[in-house]
């Protein structure tokens, strides 16, 4: 478990940047990017976590983005099986507290922060099964708007998850 978590570390802080539709999304790819040899996969089995936010604990938010990735990972190519899969699949969500770089209020002639906000991040990440190693790291981020209603939301992380599985697509051998 150590070398998928050395190997993640080493996939995120190597992304690659692009802005879709106001969602900022970074994808790297492992080494071996044949995906060609790959054909299942399925969930990285791990225990549900709770974090207090219940933006983010909703099993409506789960559902969501679990079902965006089975049905992107589909569109690629990609087959969810129970057992023996050639990749598993692993995605987080979190919520972070933004300020825009600092800047002079006219106002009260200061320089002061301009502006405080919550932004969202999605990570979606791709691993060979029986090495463990990463094939494939994409973040979704972008602003969070707290009066988007429910369904907005909902497209909102089906197009985050769309615009990362868009990039593995795009990168496969």
């Amino acid at each position: 478990m150590n070398v998928i978590r050395l190997t993640v570390l080493a996939l995120l802080v190597g992304l690659t940047a692009c802005a879709p539709k106001g969602i900022d999304v970074r994808t790297k790819f492992g080494p071996d990017n044949d995906f060609s040899k790959y054909k299942t996969w399925n969930w990285v089995p791990m225990d549900q976590w709770r974090t207090g936010d219940a933006r983010i604990d909703d099993p409506i938010v789960k559902d969501t983005i679990e079902r965006a990735i089975r049905d992107e990972m589909y569109d690629a190519g990609f087959a969810r099986v129970d057992e023996n899969p050639d990749m598993i699949v692993s995605y987080t969500v979190g919520i972070s507290r933004e300020r825009d770089e600092d800047g002079f209020n006219d106002k009260t002639d200061q320089w002061a922060p301009k502006n405080t906000f919550e932004k969202g991040a999605l990570t979606i990440l791709i691993f060979e099964t029986e090495t463990g190693g990463a094939l494939f790291g994409g973040v979704a981020e972008a602003e969070i708007d707290n009066r988007a209603t429910r369904a907005s939301r909902e497209k909102r992380l089906r197009s985050a998850v769309a615009e990362i599985i868009k990039a593995l697509k795009k990168g496969m051998k």
